[in-house]
């Protein structure tokens, strides 16, 4: 009788070191740049987690202040609010100012630049809109006069007897100069932070004002 023999078969196969090798280097050094990935993922963790922690500051190295952009109010209520400060410092023009840009939406820089025959005729009366070159784009902008303008800009030419001639600009310094962009600027900031407004607040803010313009 035939017996089975229970052992399996080894049949000896020659290795290839160098295909074996070839294999373990690759994949060593696959191992390597997970590692490496990892590892400037956690330091770039770290450096944001390190920046997040330094205490803020307005003003670069060089001490000047970062530029940010002029944020826009809020309500109608904060509206009424820095008009109010402007009329209780009896500062008659800044409040025309502020009034007369909110409801243009106009760049502080366009508003400083308008002049009186833009929003008069010869015989003293109001046009029906005032035509605004934007000295940043360069296009026409056709601006309705409304009630509140007309209101602003009477109670301000009343404060000053109407005293000025068709070609002078409507919003002077008090050196009866040009009111520059940055006078523009510091008139619509000084206010924001008098009254605590958490906004950043500049000449631009007149014009992010879209929705509290059909208000005013």
């Amino acid at each position: 009788m035939r017996t089975i023999n229970p052992q399996p078969i080894i049949i000896p196969v020659p290795v290839n070191n160098e295909y074996y090798e070839g294999i373990i280097e690759k994949l060593r050094k696959e191992v390597e740049k997970l590692n490496n990935q990892k590892a400037k993922r956690k330091r770039r963790t770290e450096k944001e987690l390190e920046n997040q922690e330094k205490e803020y500051s307005e003003f670069k190295k060089d001490d000047k202040r970062k530029a940010r952009p002029a944020e826009s109010i809020k309500s109608y209520d904060e509206f009424l609010a820095i008009q109010n400060y402007f009329l209780e410092k009896g500062n008659i023009r800044d409040w025309a100012f502020w009034t007369v840009g909110v409801s243009l939406g106009v760049r502080g820089s366009d508003l400083t630049r308008l002049k009186i025959k833009s929003v008069l005729k010869g015989d003293m009366t109001f046009r029906d809109r005032i035509s605004i070159i934007e000295k940043k784009t360069g296009k026409l902008n056709q601006c309705l006069i409304t009630e509140s303008i007309v209101y602003a800009l009477t109670k301000y030419f009343d404060s000053i007897s109407w005293a000025f001639d068709l070609n002078d600009y409507v919003f002077k310094s008090q050196k009866k100069c040009k009111l520059t962009e940055q006078s523009g600027w510091r008139i619509i900031s000084d206010a924001g932070k008098a009254l605590n407004m958490n906004i950043v607040m500049g000449s631009h803010t007149m014009r992010k004002n879209r929705r509290l313009r059909q208000q005013v």
